[in-house]
């Protein structure tokens, strides 16, 4: 029964730690975004949104 407690406190700080990675990433992006204007943002965005990464992230994947 200890070994499972260690094993599931194990899980939890790993997954604390992914968690707090991923909000200083996002933290990170958000205070990026601010610093651009507004029509440079719209910029940025309408050039992903025409690219094609965008477009195949959006079409659904066929199952075999």
């Amino acid at each position: 029964m200890c070994c499972l407690k260690n094993i599931s406190v194990r899980a939890e700080r790993r997954h604390a730690r992914a968690g707090n990675a991923l909000a200083t990433k996002l933290a990170l992006e958000v205070h990026w975004t601010s610093n651009l204007s507004e029509f440079p943002l719209r910029v940025t965005f309408a050039r992903y949104a025409l690219s094609a990464s965008a477009g195949r992230r959006a079409e659904p994947q066929a199952a075999d």
